[in-house]
């Protein structure tokens, strides 16, 4: 990765391995299971999918870290769905929405972990 591209990002990517789920958003009794999150930051999350969406879906994500007993409730859109093994995996970037407060904390934890 350029130092350039490093430069432009808006905070600092970390690479934690949590548990997942997610959904299109107002299409919830459809859940994707997800386990392996590639990175996170406090305004993004970089993970692989067995299924395809279209660049601009609304996601919601439910994320499970050592550091809440809850699970964190986070929206966001997707920015690019790069197919990885034909068919198969997807690499899935994804820009946070609206973010509430207790959640910002705990992606403030994750952070500094």
């Amino acid at each position: 990765m350029s130092d350039s591209f490093q430069e432009r990002r808006k905070h600092v990517r970390y690479d934690h391995k949590f548990l997942l789920f997610f959904y299109v958003k107002d299409q919830k009794d459809v859940t994707y299971e997800m386990s392996q999150v590639n990175n996170i930051s406090l305004s993004g999350i970089n993970f692989s999918s067995c299924a395809k969406f279209p660049k601009g879906s609304i996601l919601c994500l439910e994320l499970k870290t050592p550091f809440t007993e809850n699970k964190i409730e986070i929206e966001g859109v997707l920015l690019e769905c790069i197919e990885i093994a034909a068919g198969k995996i997807y690499r899935m970037r994804i820009e946070f929405k609206d973010i509430p407060q207790q959640t910002m904390d705990v992606l403030k934890k994750i952070e500094s972990y």
